[in-house]
């Protein structure tokens, strides 16, 4: 564009001579200004979308900044710790060692109304014993409730009648997953009768660790894989090992006569 004032050559967008500064006048002032607002509206445009742009950037590297923060604190979090069974690890105690050819594996799978059991005379130089055990099944009777039962026994002509003591599990009250636990202690043709209750309720299908020792004469203690402990005197030597089950299920596996070192 060329000026009126001093002739000098100016850009098409210039408003005012570059030379003499006077205006520029004319179609070209009206070209000029029309080439300039749309230059400043292509710049503002361009500038929105840059600060859009650098938004967009931010709120990304933000949100991976947060990703990692949030990965940090998972994996420098420690595991879960599992939560111990109440009967804890049902293993022996230290020093328990089993006799060979005394192992045994017992499924006493018994119909609603009866009872069945097992009993092992032949002790050998076995003084204690360790089986692990779980109640299978509850059945339901009308005269006949649940009940399970392991320990030892004395010497009788009569079995299940007379000098017993052993573990006793027999159904919560109100209760189809839940058991009660006690030393029950058995005497002459049933008169002396005891229940020691223990503290911890096995669960349905819970494998529960015992081990009975009756190495000192006229005593047995009794040992659960959670530590708890109930010892008995009888007046009675042991002569067998007994296991029963009425109305429900109960399986053994294993049941080891041993001994314990001391």
């Amino acid at each position: 564009m060329t000026c009126a004032s001093c002739g000098a050559q100016n850009p098409s967008y210039a408003i005012h001579c570059i030379s003499c500064g006077k205006p520029l006048v004319g179609a070209d002032v009206q070209s000029a200004q029309a080439q300039s607002k749309t230059g400043w509206w292509i710049a503002g445009c361009l500038g929105l979308g840059l600060l859009v742009f650098v938004g967009m950037v931010a709120a990304v590297v933000v949100a991976i900044q947060n990703l990692a923060k949030e990965a940090e604190r998972t994996s420098s979090a420690p595991p879960p710790r599992a939560v111990a069974s109440p009967l804890g690890n049902p293993v022996p105690l230290p020093g328990f060692v089993g006799l060979p050819g005394q192992n045994q594996y017992l499924d006493l799978d018994t119909q609603d109304g009866h009872n069945s059991s097992w009993r092992h005379a032949e002790l050998g130089n076995a003084s204690a014993l360790f089986a692990v055990f779980r109640v299978v099944r509850l059945g339901a009777h009308p005269s006949w409730r649940p009940a399970f039962f392991i320990g030892v026994q004395g010497p009788t002509a009569v079995p299940w009648y007379n000098h017993w003591v052993g573990l006793r599990l027999t159904p919560v009250s109100g209760s189809t997953a839940s058991l009660v636990a006690e030393i029950d202690v058995v005497g002459n043709d049933r008169r002396h009768y005891e229940r020691h209750f223990l503290k911890v309720h096995p669960d349905l299908d819970q494998r529960v660790g015992i081990t009975i020792d009756w190495h000192t004469p006229h005593s047995v203690l009794f040992t659960l894989s959670n530590g708890e402990t109930q010892r008995i005197e009888v007046p009675w030597p042991i002569a067998s090992v007994v296991a029963s089950a009425s109305t429900g299920e109960m399986e053994v596996n294993p049941l080891v006569l041993g001994t314990l070192r001391r």
